[in-house]
């Protein structure tokens, strides 16, 4: 099997570690290197020897560090521990070779590394003053658990205190380094986003598509719906939201991704690279525009319309991701993996920069004095009165499956209006709400009026209704608020 082959074949954390083994032992930080012995029989434990930097209280002393790391790595952090017959005597170091470091902890990133945990702690040896132990040495090697990170440590912000105080030329010039990468890390390009964006959701329709052409496969029911229904999920939900969610985190670390799914059996999953995806854009002449990732939220939902998809009611099914900035969406994505009409399966925009070209087309309603409503099955009978009372009989309603593909409908002149009277979740709307709104249209909540925000910290239940326009859309939120 060749090298990329074994590499696909691998789980997400298994290759991000398989990766960064590569990259220490090719670019090993000075006084670094890892055991590749013991590494290659066993990826998830590792050993790095460590020597202490000239100039320092430590010049000349080896230690070894002991490395391990969960299914979850990297959004899980290592457990690090110093092993062996040398443990460095240090005010933040306990003999039983504990480390009290946040990084390790509270302020781990999945932009960190090994590499970085490495370069911190030899910095942290080289700032070193006084060769002593914690002063709760005796009672916390009594009394604490194996493992360090089970530990409630107290910092005193140890790594910028550390990169500041470092003295030696080399290690000045590793502290800038993990600065710069810190701040690279935490910028990003949004065209490089939607790329990857629009990869993802096609390799989640990908996973859809192969769930349906099995035979047989797992359904199962996560509660009621506020309409009484089954709200399930299926293997095809998981299997997409695995490689959507895990690809662009793979090449987006710090990125706040939020999916309607949990990871489940990802590590049976090949995930894709979608880093080099870019030509998927090569047809657009793009600005790029550079935020950073603490603005950004991405919203995905594997798979739209979970139990028409178990019906075998495929044109409601999409793959959806959205990119919000500061809680706008300004990017959305809307894959439709079962549509086999040329040009009519992939649709996405970016607010103020692009639309994809099968967007541009889409004709207006000629006559727009009829209201056509679009509304979900599950609670049509309701708002079907309520029309009536709102718009009297000059109203057509369409029912249809799917939050995804009623968006498109309004887009695209089929209808004039999605309504939705209910809750609703917001990685249901989000993708939807970007490409209308790119596109001259409006979405707010039904009854308080109100636009809608995809903040991480917001609700991620959408309580107060959902009215999606192109046009007129004032006149229809009258309407209803008559009611």
């Amino acid at each position: 099997m060749s090298d990329k082959s074994t590499m696909a074949a691998m789980s997400p954390s298994k290759r991000r570690l398989q990766k960064e083994l590569t990259s220490l032992i090719r670019e090993p930080p000075p006084g670094v290197h890892v055991d590749e012995d013991l590494t290659s029989q066993n990826l998830t434990q590792w050993i790095v020897h460590m020597e202490g930097a000239k100039g320092t209280l430590y010049e000349g002393e080896q230690f070894q560090l002991q490395f391990r790391f969960s299914s979850k790595y990297p959004f899980d952090s290592p457990e690090v521990t110093f092993i062996g017959g040398n443990i460095p005597i240090h005010p933040h170091i306990y003999s039983n070779g504990h480390i009290c470091l946040s990084i390790l902890t509270e302020d781990w990133s999945p932009a960190l590394s090994v590499q970085s945990i490495c370069l911190s702690i030899v910095s942290m040896l080289s700032s070193c003053k006084e060769k002593k132990r914690p002063p709760d040495n005796s009672f916390y090697v009594k009394t604490c658990s194996k493992n360090p990170k089970k530990t409630k440590w107290w910092y005193h912000g140890l790594v910028s205190i550390l990169l500041i105080e470092c003295k030696d030329p080399i290690l000045l010039e590793i502290s800038n380094e993990l600065k710069m990468a810190a701040v690279r890390d935490k910028n990003i390009s949004l065209k490089l986003l939607l790329a990857a964006a629009i990869t993802a959701a096609e390799i989640g329709g990908s996973e859809v598509i192969a769930v349906h052409n099995q035979a047989k496969f797992e359904i199962e029911s996560k509660g009621k719906t506020k309409e009484g229904l089954n709200d399930l999920v299926t293997e095809a939900d998981y299997r997409s939201h695995c490689a959507m969610y895990h690809s662009l985190l793979e090449v987006f670390p710090s990125i706040t991704v939020i999916s309607e799914e949990t990871s489940k059996n990802c590590d049976k999953i090949a995930v894709s690279n979608i880093k080099d995806n870019i030509n998927v854009l090569n047809d657009y002449d793009i600005k790029d525009e550079i935020i950073n990732t603490d603005d950004i939220t991405v919203w995905i939902d594997p798979l739209d319309a979970t139990k028409e998809f178990t019906e075998n009611l495929l044109q409601y099914i999409t793959t959806m991701v959205c990119v919000a900035v500061k809680g706008k969406p300004v990017m959305g994505v809307i894959y439709k993996p079962f549509e086999t009409k040329q040009n009519s399966s992939l649709f996405w925009s970016w607010t103020n920069h692009a639309i994809s070209k099968n967007l541009q087309i889409l004709h207006k309603l000629e006559d727009e004095k009829t209201p056509i409503l679009i509304i979900s099955q599950s609670h049509a009978g309701q708002i079907y009165n309520v029309a009536k009372i709102a718009f009297g009989k000059d109203v057509n309603i369409i029912s249809a499956a799917g939050a995804g593909y009623k968006f498109l409908e309004v887009v695209s002149g089929n209808a004039t209006a999605y309504v939705h009277m209910t809750a609703i979740k917001k990685w249901d709307i989000c993708a939807g709400t970007a490409i209308l709104t790119a596109l001259g249209g409006k979405v707010t909540q039904l009854f308080d009026q109100q636009l809608i925000s995809f903040s991480p910290s917001d609700s991620k239940v959408l309580q107060w209704g959902l009215l999606a326009t192109m046009s007129n859309h004032a006149w229809y939120l009258d309407k209803f608020s008559n009611i």
